[in-house]
């Protein structure tokens, strides 16, 4: 459905059997037909296709000519197919249903062990001072963790409202990254992985928004270090993909890990929220909001 070929057979163009046979039904009687239709390769698609018959019903017998004419004045030329992509508009809901999954399961977990805890303080550890440290620690851990979620859902609500408004304010990319690198290395050398900046462009000024900016290395990172294989190394970097000379219009930053890699396959889809190429892989945490 990628184009359609001037002069060759509708079906040579086009393999859906469905639409093929609205067109077939609208040029037989004059009926628009609409039909949803849905592409897997390469990647996952939804269309609405709406089918107008052009001219009138085609009549029983043979038509009428006009002479000299070459066409039919009582029957149909043909039919015209106007497609919508209905792509966006179901992966947004799919989306909205996911997140609506994923918070609550991420916030179950916590609630139940702060639940628990709870019942314990007020029974078997009630006289207990050394039970009661550490389920406290516990418990501090499991609320900071909800908390995170809770804060997770805040930015991501700030970013959609602010999403059609061009940021203003300037950013100094090699400080703010290499903020985000100090905080993480210990989170790194405690999973047994470390972190290697490196900054090709000083300086490397830009147009942006400093905390979202922070916000994606961080994630970038994160995911690094939770996905990368045990004691191998992060690279990150900071460079100009055309060259660092005079006058430079781009700067990339690019996060390098040892992990298995993502198929091409899912490639499509690491933007959307929640999504997780394997569930089955070793995560150390996190929302994935």
């Amino acid at each position: 459905m990628r184009r359609v070929a001037e002069g060759r057979p509708l079906p040579d163009s086009i393999r859906h059997p469905e639409l093929l046979a609205a067109v077939q039904h609208s040029v037989e009687d004059g009926v628009e037909r609409e039909v949803t239709i849905r592409e897997s390769v390469p990647q996952d698609r939804h269309l609405q296709a709406l089918v107008a018959p052009l001219g009138q019903p085609a009549r029983a017998g043979p038509p009428d000519r006009q002479e000299g004419s070459g066409r039919e004045p009582d029957g149909l030329r043909g039919a015209l197919i106007l497609l919508r992509d209905l792509t966006p508009q179901i992966q947004a809901d799919r989306m909205r249903v996911d997140l609506v999954a994923n918070v609550s399961h991420e916030l179950r977990t916590p609630l139940a062990s702060l639940a628990g805890f709870l019942e314990t303080l007020r029974g078997p550890a009630a006289n207990d001072a050394a039970a009661q440290g550490h389920f406290l620690g516990i418990m501090e851990e499991q609320t900071a963790r909800m908390t995170r979620l809770v804060d997770s859902l805040l930015s991501l609500s700030n970013i959609e409202m602010d999403e059609h408004r061009p940021p203003t304010g300037r950013v100094e990319l090699n400080a703010t990254v290499r903020r985000v690198v100090d905080a993480l290395k210990i989170v790194a050398e405690r999973l047994d992985s470390r972190i290697v900046a490196m900054h090709e462009l000083e300086p490397a000024e830009i147009v942006g928004d400093e905390d979202q900016i922070a916000r994606v290395a961080r994630n970038l990172i994160e995911n690094a270090i939770k996905y990368g294989k045990p004691g191998t190394a992060i690279e990150v970097r900071i460079f100009a993909p055309g060259g660092d000379g005079p006058g430079v219009g781009e700067v990339a930053v690019s996060v390098t890990d040892c992990g298995d890699g993502i198929p091409e396959e899912h490639l499509p889809r690491l933007t959307e929220r929640f999504y997780r190429v394997d569930g089955a892989r070793p995560r150390n945490g996190g929302a994935n909001v």
